[in-house]
């Protein structure tokens, strides 16, 4: 995470590097270990082959891109969450392998407007399994 911050160039090369399978092989990248709640929703046809889909295009045309989002993702925002002014849902699921629930309660801690939602059922792909909660409730906001 240090790296992206002091030298993203570095950053996204080092990632590209580790990735190099997933270009080779972007099917594989499904068949990791999952906690069960994201096991089960890859085991549904659909939710698998737009995950499958989604993948193979995110590297189609090589690993930059995919890399460039990594180091994105890691890099300050360019605003601090305390001057964001429109309401915010958070959705978590404590299953979630990579996401610990200490950071979303600290983002929603952070925001002016925001609600957090843990689920203790679900896990990284709370926001499949919950869809239909999550557009009720934007709707309400």
């Amino acid at each position: 995470m240090q790296l992206a911050h002091t030298d993203p160039v570095t950053a996204a090369a080092k990632i590209a590097a580790s990735a190099a399978w997933l270009a080779d092989d972007p099917d594989r990248f499904l068949s990791f270990p999952r906690p069960e709640p994201d096991a089960q929703l890859l085991r549904q046809g659909p939710i698998r082959e737009m995950f499958t889909a989604s993948v193979r295009e995110a590297v189609r045309r090589g690993l930059a891109g995919y890399a460039a989002d990594e180091v994105a993702e890691r890099r300050p925002w360019g605003f601090r969450l305390g001057e964001v002014e429109q309401p915010v849902s958070i959705w978590h699921g404590t299953h979630d392998p990579y996401i610990p629930l200490a950071h979303a309660e600290t983002v929603a801690t952070l925001l002016p407007d925001s609600r957090l939602h843990v689920d203790s059922q679900e896990g990284h792909g709370v926001i499949l399994a919950r869809w239909a909660d999550i557009l009720e409730d934007l709707m309400e906001r």
